[in-house]
């Protein structure tokens, strides 16, 4: 699959005879509030403020360490998490760590998808609510995010990947054809995870890891070839 860019000067994925999928530009995501602050809250703001032209505004970030009133990355803190019920109801949320959102009881409906206008997403890709998929992403035909997936700048979803809940996919990282990542996995950036392999849940391959074996739920793996290294204790898991 190639990649090219539409004449808009967003990039579009290519098949084989080089026609472009007929995807139309992303919208904007509206009204976004983050949960989160410096690190990947600013990053994912960065990414809102790709739609400033056409429908994306980060109205302020809703942070547990911060008073309201304070100012992240430029951004106001508008309160503490559990302070999004307050929020009009046009405004929608994303949450760049989901570890801050877990009991507070957001409905699915009020978490934004967002798309970078700079990402490439194959019309038939699906992505679950609360998704951010970062500036020059692939997601090729077929793949499948779930809850919460936070895709990074440049990462490469082949086709027909399954991507579980929470999982995390860092930059430049790659995962081949028919890839199975579980619930809440950590890809850092640069790995790359060969066709046809499943990285189990909560488990973290590392930087610049190059994974031709299965990863098991909890391992933790890093190297080229990929090797296990450690394991995520399973309490801490999930609650990161």
């Amino acid at each position: 699959m190639r990649r090219r860019r539409d004449p808009s000067g967003r990039p579009a994925l290519t098949g084989p005879e080089g026609k472009a999928n007929d995807t139309p530009p992303p919208a904007g995501p509206g009204r976004v509030a983050l949960f989160g602050g410096p690190g990947g809250g600013a990053i994912v703001a960065g990414y809102v403020a790709a739609f400033r032209a056409g429908g994306g505004e980060v109205v302020g970030l809703l942070n547990d360490a911060a008073e309201a009133g304070d100012r992240i990355n430029g951004h106001r803190v508008l309160g503490g998490f559990a302070d999004w019920r307050r929020l009009a109801a046009d405004i929608r949320f994303l949450a760049p760590l989901h570890k801050v959102i877990q009991g507070l009881g957001v409905p699915d409906a009020r978490w934004a998808t967002l798309i970078d206008p700079r990402a490439a997403v194959a019309a038939d890709a699906t992505l679950g609510p609360g998704c951010h998929v970062g500036p020059y992403a692939e997601i090729h035909p077929g793949a499948r995010l779930g809850r919460h997936v936070g895709v990074r700048g440049g990462a490469k979803i082949s086709h027909d990947c399954a991507i579980g809940d929470f999982a995390f996919i860092g930059l430049n990282a790659i995962a081949c054809g028919y890839v199975e990542i579980g619930e809440g996995a950590h890809i850092a950036p640069q790995a790359a995870i060969r066709e046809e392999l499943r990285v189990g849940r909560y488990a973290v391959v590392g930087l610049g890891a190059v994974v031709v074996s299965e990863v098991a739920d909890f391992a933790i793996v890093a190297g080229n070839p990929a090797r296990q290294i450690g394991t995520v204790p399973v309490l801490a898991a999930k609650e990161a």
